[in-house]
């Protein structure tokens, strides 16, 4: 998660295509070459392959929903 963000890499509506794609490469994490993104198109019926990490999902309205951990959600 992007420390130097107060709201961390949690996708607000304002967030200009710069922000929003800090926060995208915020959830790789990891040392070099064991990146673990979890980036969906559409996912938000499910939870993510690993709901103990941030995740994203796009759907095709347009929508971007992250993955709450604490509450285990798509916000």
């Amino acid at each position: 998660m992007p420390n130097f963000l107060p709201e961390g890499n949690a996708v607000k509506p304002g967030d200009d295509e710069l922000r929003t794609l800090w926060k995208i490469a915020s959830l790789a994490g990891g040392p070099a070459g064991t990146a673990s993104n979890q980036v969906y198109q559409d996912h938000e019926g499910s939870a993510p392959d690993d709901p103990t990490k941030p995740a994203l999902s796009y759907s095709t309205g347009g929508t971007i929903y992250t993955w709450d951990v604490a509450s285990q959600a798509w916000l």
